[in-house]
């Protein structure tokens, strides 16, 4: 079901649960709404929703009040943590882990370190960021989740790039690569071509790295809007580094998806990591 249709229908649920004065039916749907903004890259609608949800069941004296707070407080660090409020996403993260390790979910734990181990990374923590996403890489091996394994290792990249060691961060980025190729998650793959591309750039391949931003392109209509910005923006001010006309920026478009289609883009790695 698209998006639209989806939020339409927890709109009417919500009024619905409303007019019955069903306050947890209200609060969950608030709830739902929240992840759907978020999935959709809505941040400031979705942090309202979340909070909307929190202030109606704290209003009950639910049961269950604490373990959802607690999950209300994790994805509103999600929200932080993608709008850069670093400090403010820490200690919601922290606190999940605390519980997540109390409840033995690997799954989970592996997930928040990796996410510390990116906060870290943000603020140039380089030497705990590599502690964290090392452990969290290899719970998520243990666990074989391969769409975790390939940001990861995304990560790692982005640490071996930001301490000068280039070398390491392409056999990472290689590895990736392999991963979301053989997985083909479109999301996934977006994402590892997208650092793929940024580290061309950053060596002097450019026409490499465009043309990986121009198979990232070939996602949009898989991916969320947040993304679809993120890839557009960044191939924008690409095209104009390069001086690309309108009709260049066509061509490169056009035979990005031609070098997808054909099974070429392992090629076009290969290049940009050298």
């Amino acid at each position: 079901m698209e998006v639209p249709r989806v939020r339409e229908k927890y709109q009417q649920t919500l009024e619905l649960c409303r007019a019955n004065n069903d306050k947890i039916g209200e609060a969950r749907v608030l709830f739902q709404l929240g992840v759907l903004e978020l999935e959709e890259g809505n941040l400031v609608e979705s942090r309202c929703r979340f909070e909307e949800s929190g202030n109606v069941f704290n209003g009950l004296g639910h049961p269950s009040s604490d373990q959802i707070n607690a999950e209300i407080s994790y994805r509103l660090g999600t929200i932080d943590l993608w709008e850069g409020k670093y400090s403010e996403a820490r200690p919601r993260f922290e606190q999940w882990l605390i519980r997540m390790r109390a409840a033995q979910n690997l799954s989970s734990e592996a997930s928040v370190v990796g996410i510390l181990g990116k906060i870290d990374y943000a603020e140039k923590r380089y030497g705990s960021a590599r502690v964290r996403v090392s452990e969290a890489l290899s719970i998520q091996t243990h666990l074989r989740n391969d769409i975790e394994r390939v940001r990861l290792l995304s990560t790692l990249s982005s640490i071996d790039v930001a301490e000068g060691h280039d070398g390491d961060a392409a056999k990472s980025l290689a590895a990736g690569v392999k991963i979301a190729r053989d997985i083909r998650s479109p999301l996934v793959e977006m994402e590892i071509f997208e650092e793929v591309a940024l580290f061309a750039w950053k060596r002097g391949h450019r026409r490499i790295a465009i043309l990986l931003l121009g198979i990232c392109k070939s996602f949009e209509g898989d991916v969320g809007s947040a993304n679809r910005d993120r890839i557009a923006k960044g191939f924008s001010q690409m095209a104009q580094t390069l001086q690309l006309s309108e009709s260049s920026v066509e061509d490169v478009i056009l035979q990005s998806r031609q070098e997808y289609r054909n099974d070429r883009a392992a090629r076009l790695v290969e290049q940009a990591l050298q």
